[in-house]
């Protein structure tokens, strides 16, 4: 968790070590892998043992890391089918091995370095500097105790050494620097024109004979999928919740035991001002006192300062406490002393005060009055759960239940596994995990167990009709296979098309003239290099384009693959290298880090041989849900 943080200021050899050995995955709290009985051990490293709980931990931090990295929370289901938990469990073995060997070669890092290391960590840059009040808050927010982390850096440090001393300072040779600086910026240019797609519906149809045929080699793509009808009854809250029930003196006693939760604080809209040197504050201060903007000052370069907006704020949120005290000690567009700080002086402005309010029982009783039948109806549908399982032991339906209890019962007719009807139109289904795959599981008559729904809801569904997947005959589906035959067969004519003319160019035809022949127009696309990046002309354009030499010639499709693009190679154009350019620099990091990342992988891989590495795989897939 912490290695992703650091990840963007971290060193050159950290970031590959980072990248290639821990990347997102790190285990914290490691010293715990090398206790735990067998029954309880995910995987062995050597004599080194990971326990369950330590890899639980890693895998919902991980999990979490997930989310928070493409914006939505991702389930331990989806994570899985990429291979997450593989993942995880290889970068587990990979610490656990490095931190081995570092003991086996008696790496180590003296206290005096080790607190160097935590204080200068580039993960503390985004709260300010080293605050051990900050420190702890930040490590709680990511499920850390301060042990975790000293016990991280220690083995980071050391893993560090072990790789520095494998590749430290390697680089790629000047001869394959040069090599790859010509293949990623050679230029090309380009004259081309497409022939566009033929209209299936200006294609014959086929005869009966070739029908046929082409229907008996597709066949398995002309099959009636099995189809399920069913019946839900869903059981949630907002079915049974019932605001009548609720009295005023309920609603009243509600809002006085609850008046916190109907107010807000004090909120002020704060700004602060960070200079480089006092007598630049001292100057800003002057002038907004005078009643200037902090806009004002910020744009002033003469000041240089820093504007920051904290928004509208109760005093709580401002984590710094001399920061809190001024902006609520202050005015509307009062403006605080100096307040010295770890990157210079700061002002703080206030910009709007907003008093505390309460919102008055009149305004929130229908809101209270909804809360509290929802409270009831939570407290109740439990108790209504059990008397529709005991209905259901007793023998009697869906049907039968809800009508009873007024609840609704929904039929859907004929559906197939992947959630169509007859139509082949997508059905609306209950939001209940499995559903479908539970239907199709099931047989008609068969009682089944409920699924959840939502986070307090039930689910109880029956099987009330099933028509078995069947082959199709070609009557039944004549219009699509003939569809389908001519799609095939305008793709076929326009492949056949694009080769004729690419052989009269080949044979000495201009591609002006084959572009004329064909009533399109040359176009031109000049500086083309390998990583071009074309959305109509597509990446196989690209590629294609820097097979041959100069005045080379070709076919491919175009992106969609619904066309085809017809090309000649113009110029080729090779710059100049130099060494000392940015273009030839980036270059020789990519393969030194290449290179590097190649050593280190073998270096980790050697050690894991020599040590072994075993791994409890039934133990993995209960704690990931995979043996469910």
């Amino acid at each position: 968790m912490l290695n992703a943080l650091r990840r963007s200021a971290a060193s050159s050899i950290s970031k590959i070590f980072i990248a290639l050995l821990v990347v997102s995955f790190a285990v914290w709290g490691i010293s715990d892998v090398f206790r735990g009985n067998s029954q309880q051990t995910v995987m062995q490293v050597g004599d080194a043992r990971i326990s369950a709980e330590t890899f639980r931990l890693s895998l919902n931090r991980e999990l979490a890391l997930l989310s928070q990295q493409v914006g939505r929370e991702v389930t331990l289901e989806q994570a899985r089918l990429f291979g997450f938990e593989r993942q995880l469990l290889g970068k587990l073995a990979t610490d656990a091995a490095m931190d081995a060997r570092a003991q086996q070669l008696g790496l180590g890092l003296s206290e005096e370095r080790l607190g160097a290391r935590i204080a200068s960590d580039p993960i503390f840059d985004q709260v300010g500097g080293y605050d051990p009040r900050i420190v702890r808050r930040l490590l709680q927010a990511y499920g850390l105790t301060e042990a975790d982390f000293v016990a991280d850096t220690r083995n980071l440090a050391m893993r560090q050494q072990m790789a520095r001393a494998l590749v430290g300072g390697m680089q790629a040779p000047q001869a394959m620097i040069e090599l790859g600086f010509r293949y990623l910026n050679e230029q090309r240019s380009v004259s081309y024109f497409i022939l566009d797609p033929i209209d299936p519906a200006t294609v014959e149809d086929p005869d009966e004979e070739a029908l046929t045929a082409f229907f008996e080699e597709n066949r398995e793509a002309y099959e009636a999928p099995e189809m399920r009808s069913f019946v839900t009854l869903a059981l949630v809250p907002n079915a049974i919740v019932n605001p009548d029930a609720i009295t005023d003196d309920q609603i009243a006693a509600d809002y006085e035991a609850n008046r916190a939760r109907y107010s807000t604080e004090e909120r002020r809209r704060v700004v602060q001002l960070l200079f480089q040197s006092d007598e630049a504050a001292t100057a800003a201060r002057e002038r907004l006192v005078a009643g200037e903007t902090p806009e004002a000052i910020a744009d002033d370069a003469t000041l240089s300062a820093t504007l920051t907006e904290f928004g509208t704020v109760e005093r709580r949120s401002l984590v710094e406490d001399a920061i809190a005290e001024s902006a609520f000690s202050l005015e509307t567009n009062g403006v605080s002393e100096i307040i010295e700080g770890r990157f210079g002086p700061r002002l703080v402005y206030v910009a709007e005060i907003l008093p505390p309010e309460t919102r008055p029982l009149e305004e929130v009783s229908d809101e209270i009055r909804q809360n509290l039948a929802l409270t009831q109806a939570d407290e109740e549908i439990f108790s209504l759960s059990e008397a529709i399982e005991d209905a259901r032991a007793g023998g009697e339906t869906l049907a039968e239940i809800a009508a009873r209890y007024s609840l609704t019962l929904e039929s859907f007719d004929m559906i197939s596994g992947d959630g169509k009807d007859a139509a082949g139109e997508d059905v609306s289904l209950p939001e209940a995990e499995g559903l479908l795959s539970k239907v199709f599981e099931s047989d008609i008559g068969l009682e089944n167990d409920y699924l959840s729904l939502g986070a307090r809801g039930f689910l109880w569904f029956e099987v009330t009709d099933i028509t078995l997947a069947r082959p199709l005959e070609l009557d039944e589906v004549r219009d699509q296979v003939i569809a389908r035959w001519k799609e095939d067969a305008a793709e076929r004519l326009l492949q056949e098309r694009a080769d004729a003319v690419l052989a009269e160019i080949r044979e000495g035809a201009t591609l002006e003239a084959a572009a004329e022949a064909n009533g399109v127009e040359v176009q031109s696309l000049d500086g083309v290099t390998r990583e071009t990046e074309e959305e109509t002309l597509g990446t196989a354009f690209v590629a294609a384009v820097f097979e041959g030499p100069r005045d080379s010639t070709g076919q491919v499709e175009t992106a969609d693959g619904t066309a085809r693009i017809l090309f000649r190679v113009d110029n080729t154009v090779v710059p100049a290298f130099f060494m000392t350019s940015e273009d030839a620099e980036n270059v020789a990091q990519n393969f030194a880090a290449a290179l590097q990342d190649g050593l280190l992988t073998q270096m980790v891989g050697a050690i894991q041989d020599d040590l072994g590495v075993r791994i409890n795989q039934g133990l993995v897939d209960r704690l990931t849900g995979a043996s469910q």
